[in-house]
């Protein structure tokens, strides 16, 4: 019986948290600048995601979510990280505020009032409209090279009768 005590006394957290989430677009990037910023802004967890724009599973982020409960706080680096666009975002932020969550945004603000729920809007559609603008910018970019004969890959290791035996 004394050994359930101990559990349960260990397993109950005491006050308000701070949980931070992370999340890089490639496997590549790191994410050491969003963890030690979030660490700095006294994040005890932090949950992290590599994962392309285009997945929609994150599941770092999820867990993050279940981990929080009403009065912690979520804290994410930037807006963008909160979701893959602006309507992900809104809807997470939403979530957050119906289940009791704080969210804290280390390069911005968010607020619930009327004007901070407008700027913090205007900001998602900013984010999404960068993200997009990147995207079509590379895209060109690729057409372009591609239309002077390269092929904007690496360059091969392997001789071509190496590769060839291979």
């Amino acid at each position: 019986m004394a050994y359930r005590h101990l559990t349960l006394q260990l397993n109950r957290r005491s006050g308000p948290t701070v949980t931070g989430n992370a999340r890089v677009s490639t496997k590549g990037q790191e994410s050491q600048l969003q963890r030690n910023a979030l660490e700095s802004a006294g994040c005890g967890r932090i949950f992290e995601d590599k994962i392309s724009r285009r997945a929609t599973a994150r599941p770092g982020f999820v867990e993050g979510l279940d981990h929080l409960r009403p009065t912690d706080t979520l804290c994410v680096w930037k807006l963008d990280r909160l979701g893959r666009s602006a309507k992900d975002v809104l809807t997470n932020a939403d979530s957050l505020h119906e289940r009791g969550v704080g969210l804290r945004i280390l390069t911005g603000t968010y607020s619930p009032t009327g004007e901070g729920k407008f700027f913090f809007v205007m900001m998602a559609a900013f984010a999404e409209l960068k993200r997009d603008m990147i995207r079509e910018r590379t895209l060109a970019g690729l057409a372009a090279a591609r239309a002077q004969g390269r092929t904007g890959s690496r360059p091969t290791v392997m001789e071509a009768d190496t590769l060839a035996a291979a």
